[in-house]
């Protein structure tokens, strides 16, 4: 490109431009310079600000300002700039110095547009002595340029926007843990680090009038605003069926009915387990049933680890005969939990990373949960699980939960 050859500094500032302009100031960094024998530390050089770099000549541009090109959304252009660094810094030797060193001799100020909205400057300058005047014609290419980096600097910003709202009705959605007598809960949810993916994950622990206590785990499928607000849809309907006092395998069916039913969403997988009233000695019985989930963990007083993985069933959402009323049904399974029991939950952004082996990865969950000490209280479960399984890059969000019985005092 001609603006890029011919251009010895190009400048930019993107955040906080609108709210610098109105108090005089427009920090603007070097983002490239096209001879090697340029300063190399840009924040060393404050005259190439634009606000700086004609503070010297406003006297004979009045109406020609770095502010003005932000009120107005339009190019302005300065063939000349003025040699002695004095004038432009009349009262600060040293960046009147480093201005003289810098030869500035033209420029020009473009707007960074974005759907009709000024989103920052780009400032381009040559420098003497090969250096040549900018003229109106360089001002129509860059602005063509800036007005194509504008509007990718815009779609990413409302890309970010999007995510920063799933992000927040995500975590609005999800429930503060109980307190609930003869059990210990601890959870952890984290957001995707890539910039769509922020999903339907999701956890609750929901005691009930009758003394028994319902846990559910569940992923919507999709990364997206919709997915956050259909897992919170879900997770009401749940929690409303699972208030009803049904056995986890109706609660699951009557989810499947109204995903389907009502296009809540287009398929999510979810685990529900209720735990009966506790017993004298603080054991529970332990009802659930599974749609597409993974499977729970379960680790005994004497730490021996059992995958929860009876009577398996598609995911809710995925196979019509599942959404009838009249149709097929899940069925639950049911164990017995001592005082002293683990119960563990997670979604598969611990286990389905790309490039590894998902089954390896659920060995090591389980691993990980077999080998912590026997009183290891849930917070420092859930801690433990993070700081061995989490993955090096957190492409997926993760919903994680841990429950265990106490014995009584």
């Amino acid at each position: 490109m001609r603006i890029a050859r011919a251009a010895e500094y190009m400048g930019m500032s993107v955040v906080g431009v609108r709210k610098a302009a109105r108090e005089g100031r427009l920090p603007c960094r070097v983002s490239a310079a096209s001879h090697p024998d340029l300063p190399k530390h840009p924040c060393d050089y404050r005259s190439l600000t634009p606000t700086d770099i004609h503070s010297g000549v406003h006297k004979c541009q009045r109406s020609v300002d770095a502010k003005t090109a932000v009120r107005t959304g339009k190019p302005y252009l300065v063939q000349e700039l003025p040699d002695d660094g004095r004038e432009v810094h009349p009262d600060d030797p040293e960046a009147a110095d480093a201005y003289e060193r810098l030869r500035l001799r033209s420029a020009m100020v473009v707007p960074l547009l974005g759907r009709g909205r000024v989103l920052g400057l780009v400032t381009l300058s040559t420098q003497f002595p090969y250096g040549r005047r900018w003229t109106q014609r360089d001002v129509h290419l860059a602005s063509d340029l800036a007005g194509r980096a504008g509007l990718a600097v815009d779609n990413a910003r409302l890309y970010e926007v999007e995510r920063a709202a799933a992000a927040t009705l995500q975590h609005s959605l999800l429930p503060a843990l109980p307190q609930v007598p003869g059990m210990r809960v601890a959870a952890r949810y984290l957001v995707g680090a890539d910039g769509n993916q922020v999903g339907g994950d999701w956890y609750d622990v929901l005691p009930m009038p009758d003394g028994s206590v319902g846990a559910a785990v569940g992923d919507v499928v999709g990364h997206d605003l919709s997915a956050a607000a259909a897992m919170g849809q879900l997770r009401g309907v749940l929690r409303s069926y699972a208030w009803g006092g049904d056995a986890p395998g109706p609660v699951l069916d009557r989810c499947d009915q109204l995903v389907q039913g009502l296009d809540i969403a287009a398929m999510a997988t979810a685990v529900y387990a209720r735990f009966g009233p506790a017993g004298p000695d603080g054991a529970r019985e332990l009802t659930y049933a599974n749609a597409g989930h993974p499977a729970p963990l379960l680790r005994d007083p004497q730490g021996r680890l059992h995958r929860l993985d009876a009577h398996h069933s598609p995911m809710l959402g995925a196979v019509p005969e599942f959404g009838r009323a009249t149709g097929a049904h899940r069925d639950g399974a049911t164990v017995p939990c001592a005082a002293g029991s683990l119960l563990v939950f997670y979604t598969d952004g611990l286990t389905d990373i790309v490039g590894e082996d998902a089954d390896a990865r659920t060995e090591l969950i389980e691993r990980t949960v077999e080998q912590l000490p026997s009183a290891a209280d849930p917070e420092r479960v859930v801690e433990r699980v993070l700081e061995v399984c989490l993955p090096d890059r957190l492409d997926d969000d993760i919903a994680l939960l841990a429950i265990r019985l106490d014995r009584p005092a």
